[in-house]
């Protein structure tokens, strides 16, 4: 199954929020980041058929079929998890889960034994009758995912999946998106570059409504290797470098009155600074300063 974008723009008044994007996608986790304003959402949107573009189509390749966005085949493809997604509070999990299940049209049987296995595996098996008022950020998220997988969709759309979990629900959830995209259509858009680095096949970078960058995460790496650098330097100094060089992170130094600092930069900044393996994080701070 791919998905190809041909030749998208869509404006707001004077602001171009996409222009003239184009890209294939298939199998496997790609990943869009950029800034906030690069246009992510209405990328998303026009993939969901939620904004309609001025210009250019998306079609969906399916066993020699060809779907475009308005096709009912191309929607019941597609599952959605938005980064707020609406839920009504007065719903249980399961009741929920249900509804999606029959928004889908998927016959009662098989939608229950759906729904309790989807629950289960994003650990809400045990909170079934939990009313959705009471559920914490964290739980939501989770639901919100599995009801992005009733109906087994070809295709899975999460805008900022692990918004909100904590750090054992976050790798668990990069877990199930892993699995679930061996065989699937996978688009995550996140602010948390950290999480796609290692699970990302591919990455599609948006800045100022234009795909800048669709690559391999190693090769966007590649592009600052030889530039971090790890400064050692005394607190009261910190400004003092961050108006010299960009800089990615500030850690505790060995002693009180010190800190480290991870910068780019073209050559060593100074003696006591060395070298370090680059990161995913390094060259999207590269690309857009620390506005990600």
């Amino acid at each position: 199954m791919t998905l190809t974008i041909d030749s998208l723009y869509k404006s707001y008044g004077k602001t171009q929020a996409i222009s003239d994007v184009s890209a294939t996608i298939d199998k496997g986790i790609t990943a869009l980041i950029g800034p906030n304003g690069a246009g992510k959402s209405t990328l998303i949107g026009m993939i969901t058929g939620n904004i309609k573009p001025d210009k250019g189509e998306i079609l969906l390749h399916n066993e020699g079929h060809i779907l475009r966005v308005r096709d009912k085949a191309y929607r019941s493809e597609l599952g959605y998890m938005p980064q707020y997604p609406g839920m009504y509070p007065n719903f249980s999990i399961i009741s929920f889960m249900r509804y999606i299940g029959c928004l889908k049209q998927t016959d009662k049987k098989s939608a229950d034994d759906e729904a309790l296995r989807l629950l289960a595996r994003v650990g809400l098996d045990d909170s079934l009758n939990k009313k959705i008022y009471a559920l914490s950020g964290g739980m939501r998220q989770r639901l919100a995912l599995a009801a992005a997988l009733i109906g087994d969709p070809g295709i899975i759309i999460l805008d900022e999946p692990t918004a909100g979990l904590d750090p054992n629900q976050r790798v668990a959830v990069r877990t199930l998106v892993s699995e679930i995209a061996l065989n699937r259509t996978v688009i995550i858009a996140t602010h948390i570059v950290s999480d796609i680095e290692h699970t990302a096949d591919t990455i599609m970078v948006l800045r100022s409504g234009k795909l800048i960058r669709h690559s391999a995460p190693q090769k966007l790496i590649s592009e600052v290797n030889g530039r971090v650098w790890l400064l050692p330097c005394q607190k009261d100094k910190i400004e003092e470098w961050r108006s010299r060089f960009p800089v990615v992170s500030i850690s505790g130094g060995e002693s009180d009155g010190q800190a480290v600092l991870r910068i780019l930069s073209d050559h060593q900044p100074s003696e006591a600074s060395v070298r370090t393996k680059p990161t995913l994080e390094d060259a999207s701070i590269e690309l857009f300063g620390a506005n990600i």
